[in-house]
């Protein structure tokens, strides 16, 4: 009797009887593989560049929070951007992140010399300070805790009191106080805090406000300055009007929108490829900006971050 000869499919290739890929086959794999990650890759990176933009947020909504509590126990008012007596009282001096800080938990000091005292640069509560977009590690005991955010400048200002001229303010004014939150006219629209422009610090270890006051003095290419003083009486004064996007010209000449020794004391739009801010606004919402880099930076459509969110009535 004749046994049946079995004949392999001549489609199949085998192994030790394992049957196996092409060539081709794998070479197709590799390809599909490769053009989903290619896919996949800048979504992803999106997607983690707008966690970042929402944390941003996150921190400001916090910090928000604490001025509205710090001004229900001050009449209104909210804190000075940066109070100096004298620069050699560490003692009295202070800054409005160190009094929010203090609002957050008491156990930080205020003044200088009592924030060192307590940590309050190296704590934890200062990564609320800090933006998760912006360069390097500033959360630190030895750095100073770098703030990454700045304040309005005429509702938050810089008051000296050494300097009976009003020269260590942008007002002239050595009388200046900060705004009572109850007397800011429309306040959804007014920025009151915002990420701001960094430069590298001496020590190249971190990145900081300029000054380390974290107070926006040159924003709107010093617009802060006599005679405009951000008021919006002023706006035919200085031939500006409050549906014009800000001047994103630096004033000190360096490249507009960058961390940039030359180029302090200003907003920044750091987020998403440098096209976003965020800004927490007096009535406590956050909001984001856009900056087109296409247009000059002194474009009246440059942003929509526009002279009204920024000049105030007087108070």
């Amino acid at each position: 009797m004749r046994t049946p000869t079995v004949t392999e499919p001549r489609n199949r290739k085998t192994l030790s009887g394992v049957a196996g890929f092409t060539l081709v086959e794998l070479l197709v794999v590799i390809g599909i593989i490769a053009v989903l990650i290619s896919i996949l890759l800048p979504t992803l990176g999106r997607a983690r560049a707008s966690a970042r933009a929402i944390a941003c947020q996150s921190n400001l909504r916090q910090l928000g929070q604490a001025l509205q509590m710090y001004s229900v126990t001050n009449k209104q008012s909210l804190p000075f951007g940066d109070f100096v007596t004298t620069y050699g009282n560490a003692a009295t001096n202070t800054r409005w992140y160190a009094v929010v800080q203090n609002t957050l938990n008491s156990k930080y000091g205020i003044s200088w010399n009592d924030a060192g005292a307590t940590g309050s640069a190296g704590a934890k509560l200062r990564e609320l300070f800090t933006c998760p977009d912006a360069p390097g590690n500033s959360v630190n005991a030895l750095n100073g805790g770098a703030v990454q955010y700045t304040c309005h400048p005429r509702l938050m200002p810089v008051l000296v009191t050494s300097d009976t001229t009003g020269g260590g303010n942008p007002f002239g004014d050595p009388n200046i106080r900060p705004y009572k939150i109850s007397k800011i006219k429309q306040s959804s629209d007014i920025a009151l805090l915002f990420d701001a422009s960094l430069e590298l610090a001496t020590n190249g270890d971190f990145w900081q406000v300029k000054f380390g006051s974290a107070v926006a003095n040159f924003i709107d290419n010093g617009h802060a300055w006599p005679p405009l003083k951000l008021l919006n009486t002023n706006y035919a004064l200085g031939g500006v009007t409050g549906d014009e996007s800000i001047d994103m010209r630096a004033l000190n000449g360096g490249p507009p929108n960058s961390d940039d020794p030359n180029n302090g004391a200003t907003i920044r739009f750091r987020h998403l490829s440098d096209t976003q801010a965020n800004a927490l606004m007096v009535d406590g919402h956050v909001q984001g900006f856009k900056y087109d880099k296409r247009k000059a930076p002194n474009d009246k459509r440059a942003t929509d971050f526009l002279r009204r969110n920024l000049y105030v009535n007087p108070s």
